[in-house]
């Protein structure tokens, strides 16, 4: 039975002169009783407005200028606001993205709930609903004493659930999920994941995911409807989308998203941006960046058409019986097209090993650019008064708690593993941001914590270690002026675009910083050169068109170019990449890992890559280090690690990795709870709570990296 009928939902934005923008311009589908539906596009798509209209809970500024929306056979675009006030939560629900902001920091959980049963006449009594949000919460897998707590006081797993039990308080039949799982690790996306089709299997919900992830959306949806350009792209169910696309624009979203099963294959990026609402293309909404339009596409869009059962397609060239393309390999696409391939933005199809890359393989026999040896890092906790008259010995967060490993120049290694494994900090040592508790960095032969805080081991000694041509004598040199050598020969990019640039700056005052604190411009000339290298080899060309926009200008991917332009532009000889597209569309990921890949292979750079996203760690990195609890459990070649896991720890994490295809769907190892507090490590094993394959020995035995194959360690008493 049909329980909810969009047909030609249309939604326009006043702009503050009152010009209308199209945002959602007649989109259409069916979800069944109990069915799923994902809803996916990039950013700027229209897919959360679409969803947002279902409920009437678009801003002022917006205006639903057409369609129907039928749920239950009552079209609720025409009924009062007291009736849409019945239909919301108790009819439909959403989950809205960020559960952080979702959430009230100055309220409890349990009190935030118990006001939708009570706003909603769902209980009467607040003793009732009190009971009723605790089984709630039991039902999403959190204790109900938690309910208690403040959302701080959740980790970002628990957050999620929350927002999840709140949307389902008074028992809806349609529950929207707007990017349920977005910046959540790999683990915590697979048990929210799990959530959601065990709620839908045991309450009969009918669900709608809104999400950029085509992996999730193989995972648990029937069917597919894909947007963009706030018009319906593709619609058909999810087997037919993942293996029989037929728009372009599907197909290049399947070529975008990595496979984790598939490490080192070819990616290839979608050139150009999507199209702002202030300047829609007049004919099909992604003419500008096809690479197989007619004449026709410039000139009217391309009706909604079935090119076969149940499965709707809006292009020109699928009407008339014509070929698009056939993805036969996540690497490749047979395109027949009648003209010329869009001019604007990079087309990359890069690959790091088996893909037709280039890649310049590090030399085994040189010596490394980077040694890590021994690092601690602990950060100790503040202790009471009490603590401090009991004599109680001050606690430790142990992040980092014992890391060792080399890179050699040109080499890529990634690091991977949950929130508060200890990636990051691990980089904020390389880099001399933080000094370790124990052992030392040595960057080029110099300790870093030496080089940049004048602490450690003396300069003469561990100059001892410094090959003869690694610069000048860090000995004669000034501590500031140390710190400036350093800077300009390692570098981070760091995880959020939005945060990390000044929004107050031009693109050109933000890349050329760097170069005047450095005191590195002879001239003004030398200055601006340097800034066009940086912006045209991260692909903003020409740069001076940029020069002069700020970051609110820019798209999401040109921010995170401008970003590692500004880290490029003092030529370092080490990068440091912390979670470089985790914020990013798919397509858009690929465009910025294809960029890292290929100012690897020109300017040989190495790059420690930090990142929980296993398939983009495999697509371009040479090494993998898996990290649980402070420590590497597993290191190795990145295909030996993805193809041949020895760690249980490495198999559940590849095991929930979203694979694009619903007919490779695998049984996923779910761990049980989050990483554990790092204040209080577990005895033996730090892994042996959560491991399903633990042993006895495990609960006593602290494992260590051990050679099991050549090139190949891992930490585990069953390896």
């Amino acid at each position: 039975m049909t329980l909810l009928d969009v047909r030609n939902l249309s939604v326009d934005y006043l702009t503050e002169t009152g010009t209308p923008l199209c945002a959602v311009e007649r989109v259409s589908f069916r979800l069944e009783d109990g069915g799923s539906l994902g809803l996916v596009g990039e950013s700027g798509c229209g897919k959360t407005t679409a969803m947002m209209s279902l409920l009437r809970l678009l801003p002022e500024e917006g205006r639903i200028v057409g369609g129907q929306v039928f749920f239950d056979g009552q079209d609720v675009l025409q009924v009062s606001e007291a009736q849409m006030r019945r239909v919301r939560w108790n009819g439909m629900s959403m989950v809205f993205q960020g559960a952080m902001n979702a959430l009230n920091p100055v309220r409890t959980v349990e009190s935030q709930i118990v006001e939708v049963l009570l706003l909603h006449g769902f209980e009467k009594q607040t003793r009732v609903a009190r009971n009723r949000a605790g089984e709630l919460l039991e039902m999403v897998g959190i204790p109900a004493g938690r309910g208690r707590d403040y959302p701080h006081q959740y980790s970002g797993g628990m957050r999620q659930r929350a927002v999840i039990a709140m949307a389902l308080a008074c028992m809806p039949r349609v529950l929207i999920a707007d990017e349920p799982t977005t910046a959540l690790d790999v683990m915590i996306q697979a048990q929210i994941l799990e959530l959601l089709e065990q709620l839908q299997r045991d309450l009969n919900l009918a669900l709608v995911v809104v999400t950029h992830d085509l992996g999730m959306v193989a995972e648990v949806c029937d069917d597919v409807l894909v947007m963009y350009g706030g018009m319906v792209a593709e619609y058909a169910s999810s087997d037919e989308i993942f293996n029989n696309p037929q728009h372009p624009y599907t197909q290049r979203l399947l070529q975008a998203f990595p496979d984790v099963e598939d490490p080192g294959s070819a990616l290839a990026s979608i050139p150009g941006n999507p199209p702002r609402l202030d300047d829609l293309p007049p004919g099909c909404r992604f003419e500008p960046r096809c690479q197989c339009r007619l004449e026709i596409c410039a000139t009217a869009p391309p009706p909604l058409v079935e090119v076969g059962p149940g499965h709707w397609a809006a292009c020109y060239l699928v009407e008339t019986g014509g070929k698009v393309g056939e993805r036969s390999s996540p690497g490749s696409l047979s395109i027949q097209t009648a003209g010329p391939p869009a001019p604007s933005g990079p087309d990359r199809q890069v690959s790091s090993r088996g893909g037709g890359g280039h890649s310049p393989r590090p030399s085994n026999g040189a010596s490394p650019i980077l040694r890590v040896e021994e690092l601690y890092k602990h950060f100790p906790l503040s202790r009471g008064v009490t603590d401090a008259l009991a004599r109680r010995p001050r606690r430790f967060v142990r992040a980092v708690d014992g890391v060792s490993f080399s890179m050699r120049k040109g080499e890529i290694l990634a690091l991977v593993g949950e929130s508060g494994s200890g990636k990051t900090t691990v980089g904020m040592n390389v880099l001399g941001l933080q000094l370790p508790t124990r052992g030392r960095v040595l960057f080029e032969g110099y300790d870093v914590a030496q080089w940049a805080h004048g602490r450690g081991p003396s300069l003469e000694d561990s100059s001892r270690e410094a090959p003869a041509d690694s610069g000048p004598d860090l000995a004669s040199l000034s501590q500031r002026r140390r710190i400036m050598v350093l800077r300009e020969r390692a570098q981070m990019i760091f995880q959020d675009p939005y945060e990390s640039l000044n929004p107050r700056q031009t693109v050109f005052d933000i890349v050329s910083e760097p170069l005047r604190i450095h005191r590195l411009e002879a001239s003004r000339e030398e200055g601006e050169n340097r800034v066009r290298v940086a912006l045209e080899t991260c692909g903003l060309a020409p740069a001076e068109h940029f020069w002069m926009r700020r970051p609110a200008e820019l798209s999401g991917g040109q921010r995170q170019r401008v970003v590692i332009a500004g880290a490029l532009v003092l030529e370092p000889d080490l990068l440091v990449a912390d979670e470089p597209v985790s914020m990013l569309d798919v397509s858009i990921r690929a465009e910025i890992l294809g960029l890292l890949h290929t100012i690897r292979e020109e300017r040989v750079i190495t790059i420690l890559y930090t990142t929980h996203d296993l398939a983009t760690a495999g697509y371009f990195t040479d090494r993998m280090a898996v990290m649980y609890l402070g420590r590497i459990v597993e290191l190795g070649p990145t295909v030996q690690v993805l193809s041949e896991p020895r760690h249980p720890y490495t198999r559940a994490l590849i095991s929930v990795v979203p694979v694009p295809n619903p007919r490779r769907r695998h049984k996923r190892t779910i761990l049980v709870g989050e990483i554990p507090d790092p204040i209080d490590i577990p005895a033996g094993c730090r892994f042996h709570p959560r491991c399903p394959d633990a042993i006895p020995e495990c609960r006593e035995i602290d494992p260590q990296l051990r050679i099991v194959v050549p090139g190949h360690e891992v930490a585990c008493v069953r390896a």
